[in-house]
């Protein structure tokens, strides 16, 4: 990464601390108050590369700031400075009490202006990879709003990292981060990148991760001393390291200071793999036990697709609240299409019919139907039109409005980068967004197995389109694989994962994903956390991470049902579980193959036909056989 703009961002960087670190501030969400947490913090010091304090699973409490005298920090919250503070008890010991602790540690309306008795040393600190923030942009300086250390507040399982800058002149360091790349039985292939700390407030399209070259290893055994390895990034950032044995080794790098590249100190654990094939049908069992035994309470949307189509929508305890939150959804007004969308599949898992969603304000609701009423120009960025698709052809819902199956695809179509895939620019360069690319091929993929266009109700021209665009995506995701077959996150690797299900494509053994020794369904469990309860998001984090659990879950589903159907297309959008009362008629499906029509009609659906023979010819019926089917459908 170079550093030729180091004067500018100085400045810049400059400013926006004054500005936003003096700003007012709020208490960030999905804090844990009152009670304790645990963390790992890594706290280094960039102008040499040296770890002052390192701890993987570091206990807090609440009330830390009181009990030294802070009083002007005091909060039943559980903050970035009471870290801070036993940082400070650790490494100090007995020199920090209640008396001293103003000497090495001090704030004063927000500003931390001593840390380490050193009060001319810049100070920084990320949480998870950024700056804290209140998510609100502030055209003013380009940026969110920065929280101060004592209204930052953690959350369980939280990643922290504080550092002296190294550039003490125009503050340019680097925040970096190390990521396992690939591993064997001999050694470990790591990537080191990183970005202007200066960016940590910023929108993570303002965000630039490069790789960074020349930069040095180090090594520990026990987290605590570190040793030169020798051994330096190349231009891609990769730095291939050998293990001598099995047991868990620290890595780090630190700052290059001769040539005026300073870092952030990142820590990785890392353990050489037993053998090339760690992971095996066993692995795969016990997480998708693990995790579904987690889930039986959740109201969670997504998460009750993901149990409806493991095969435990009968384990949900909450399904009357999911039931609640989905008429809830059918009664909101300005309901958006996402959440219109995700309410239908919603409904799918749990027994209801999508088309007849009963409301105390707005009687019987059809959300299929909904949907299509919506305008065009609502639909927004793609991943809009994508989960609207998913809920029509979920269970080959008939819609009347405008926004109907033709018109999604041709937004999907329209709304292609020149590469062909999903992304976004920024300052003039190009980024692909991966998973939105794997989520339009679940969204084509009944369109493109159709033997032709008239099979799923669409012209000949949109039918060739989404052939080519198809072909072009899988191609790109194919390109875009690391050496290790990921992609650099559990969540993106799982989206992949799952749209190569939906068009028969085996992810352990097609060539195209496979790059090295490994494969995509291997990179996605390389992921798993040692307990086997769930998915981290990063190879560098410490604890289990909610979404990338739950989108790796939906993944390994995915890929059961796909080989127990004999590696035939699986679509898991198209989970629908029959109702108890007979409101519908299928079980877990697939609906990868053709049917249903693109334009407003959608072909014969299994549920218009039900509702078209019980409200035209039975309602008047004396025949004792029909009652009982009347009676078997709700009616």
């Amino acid at each position: 990464m170079k550093q030729n703009f180091k004067r500018i961002f100085g400045i810049l960087l400059t400013f926006t601390m004054l500005m936003s670190i003096s700003a007012p501030c709020f208490a960030a969400e999905n804090s844990t108050a009152g009670s304790g947490i645990n963390v790992s913090i890594t706290f280094s010091d960039n102008s040499d590369g040296s770890i002052i304090y390192y701890n993987e699973n570091l206990s807090l409490e609440s009330g830390v700031s009181g009990e030294y005298g802070y009083t002007e920090t005091t909060s039943d919250e559980i903050s970035v400075f009471d870290a801070l503070i036993a940082v400070h008890k650790a490494v100090l010991g007995d020199e920090f009490t209640k008396d001293t602790a103003k000497n090495y540690l001090d704030i004063s309306g927000g500003w931390i202006n001593k840390v380490f008795a050193d009060s001319s040393a810049p100070f920084g600190f990320m949480v998870n990879d950024r700056t804290p923030n209140d998510g609100v942009y502030n055209e003013s300086y380009g940026s969110y709003t920065a929280y101060t250390a004592d209204q930052a507040y953690l959350s369980d399982g939280d990643r922290i990292s504080f550092f002296f800058y190294g550039d003490r002149s125009y503050w340019s360091d680097l925040y970096a981060m190390l990521n396992e790349e690939s591993k064997d039985c001999e050694s470990v292939t790591l990537k080191l990148s990183g970005f202007m700390s200066f960016f940590g407030a910023y929108p993570e399209e303002s965000i630039v991760n490069e790789p960074i070259e020349g930069i040095e290893l180090t090594i520990s055994r026990d987290g605590v001393n570190f040793e030169d390895s020798g051994i330096k990034t190349d231009e891609n950032g990769a730095a291939k390291v050998p293990l001598a044995d099995s047991d868990y080794y620290y890595i780090s790098a630190k700052s290059d200071t001769e040539n005026g590249v300073f870092i952030s100190s990142p820590i990785i654990k890392v353990k050489k793999a037993s053998d090339n094939n760690a992971y095996t049908s066993e692995t795969k069992d016990t997480l998708l036990k693990n995790i579904s035994d987690s889930y039986t309470d959740t109201t969670d949307f997504w998460t009750a697709l993901d149990m409806a189509a493991y095969g435990d929508s009968d384990k949900l305890t909450q399904k009357s609240e999911i039931e609640k939150l989905i008429k809830e959804t059918a009664e909101k007004e300005d309901a958006s299409i996402s959440e219109l969308s995700k309410a239908v599949l919603a409904a799918n898992s749990i027994g209801l019919n999508a088309e007849k969603i009963q409301t105390d304000s707005k009687g019987t609701v059809n959300l299929a139907d909904r949907i299509s009423q919506l305008d065009v120009n609502s639909l927004g960025y793609v991943t809009n039109s994508i989960v609207a698709l998913y809920a029509y052809d979920s269970n080959n819902y008939n819609v009347t409005g405008s926004l109907d199956r033709a018109a999604l695809l041709k937004n999907m179509l329209d709304s292609r980068a020149a590469n062909g895939l999903y992304g976004y620019s920024w300052g003039g360069v190009d980024y692909n967004d991966i998973d939105s690319s794997a989520m339009a091929v679940n969204a084509f993929a009944k369109y493109y197995l159709a033997e032709s266009a008239a099979d799923v109700g669409i012209d000949e021209t949109l039918y060739n389109d989404i052939k080519s665009s198809v072909d072009t995506i899988i191609d790109g995701l194919s390109n875009l694989q690391g050496e290790n077959a990921s992609y650099g996150n559990a969540n993106t690797d799982a989206m992949v994962v799952i749209a190569l299900h939906s068009l028969g494509i085996d992810p352990l053994s097609d060539s195209r994903f496979i790059k090295g020794s490994s494969n995509l369904e291997n990179a996605l469990l390389s992921y798993r956390t040692d307990d086997l309860s769930g998915f981290k998001y990063l190879s560098t984090d410490e604890y289990l991470n909610a979404m990338a659990t739950e989108q790796a879950f939906r993944a390994l589903v995915s890929g059961k049902n796909f080989s127990d159907g004999g590696k035939k297309p699986y679509n898991i959008y198209s989970t629908v579980v029959q109702s108890s009362s007979g409101n519908n008629n299928q079980g877990s499906s697939s609906g990868s193959g053709s049917g249903g029509g693109a334009g407003s009609g959608g072909g014969s659906s299994s549920s218009t036909l039900l509702e078209n023979i019980s409200d035209s010819s039975y309602t008047d019926t004396t025949d004792f056989w029909t009652a009982l089917d009347m009676a078997a459908y709700g009616d």
